[in-house]
């Protein structure tokens, strides 16, 4: 018979929220110790504080076969509060090892969770005894506990963010792929207590930089030259002081 996989109840039972991991419970073989042992049986499941049926397995009974079933439990708190349900639970988490074709219940397993991590699953052969505390069967389970970080449906914690300084990037609007840097001012090179005077304009004056004078005499230069070049040439020129 193929493996099968069911889901269970959420855990802890009665926890309606956002899933957050799972619980893997699988169940292949049950060992009968007693003589007259039937030839099927099947296994109830039953966490602390579960109200329903439980979670039904069908293992083999044969030794020499595997037949599993694996029942999926939605685990519904943070891995923290359901490690604190597993501590609470105790031995409370409980295996019935039940006849297929009678009914008749065998025995018991009792069995603490409160070891299993992530990094350290359950696996091993556990006693099933009968009211009498004899032992009847031993049934082998395998527990694997599943964790999502973040869990699907809910929002990680954001990060802290910190107000930007003047030389960081800040964006323009939500729709600008490219940053804008924020502009600084430009400092003012003047020493304090100084006083600057701006250039003029036009012609020279009181306040004429040296540079402007400098340009006023190339310039007058230059119609000078121009001017007795023309006079050298015949040609009819105006006197020099007529353009000045």
């Amino acid at each position: 018979m193929p493996s099968q996989v069911k889901h269970g109840i959420s855990l802890p039972p009665a926890i309606n929220a956002a899933r957050r991991g799972d619980l893997r419970v699988t169940i292949d073989q049950v060992l009968l110790h007693a003589r007259g042992c039937p030839h099927q049986v099947y296994v109830v499941s039953r966490f602390w504080g579960e109200k329903g049926p439980g979670a039904r397995f069908h293992p083999s009974v044969d030794p020499n076969i595997v037949q599993s079933t694996t029942t999926v439990f939605p685990i519904c708190v943070p891995l923290g509060h359901f490690q604190a349900y597993l501590a609470d639970m105790g031995d409370a988490f409980q295996l019935t090892v039940i006849e297929e074709d009678s009914g008749v219940i065998m025995g018991t397993c009792n069995l603490s969770l409160e070891a299993l991590t992530e990094a350290n699953p359950i696996e091993g052969y556990f006693d099933v005894l009968d009211p009498k505390q004899h032992l009847v069967a031993r049934v082998r389970i395998k527990a694997v506990l599943r964790y999502w970080n973040p869990a699907p449906g809910i929002a990680a914690t954001p990060a802290a963010r910190q107000t930007p300084t003047a030389a960081q990037t800040l964006p323009t609007d939500s729709s600008s792929a490219q940053p804008v840097r924020q502009r600084l001012p430009m400092p003012d090179p003047t020493p304090k207590g100084m006083q600057t005077t701006p250039l003029p304009t036009s012609g020279p004056g009181p306040g004429t930089s040296l540079a402007a004078t400098a340009l006023t005499g190339i310039l007058e230069k230059g119609r000078r030259l121009r001017a007795e070049m023309a006079r050298a040439a015949g040609m009819d020129a105006p006197p020099v002081w007529a353009r000045l």
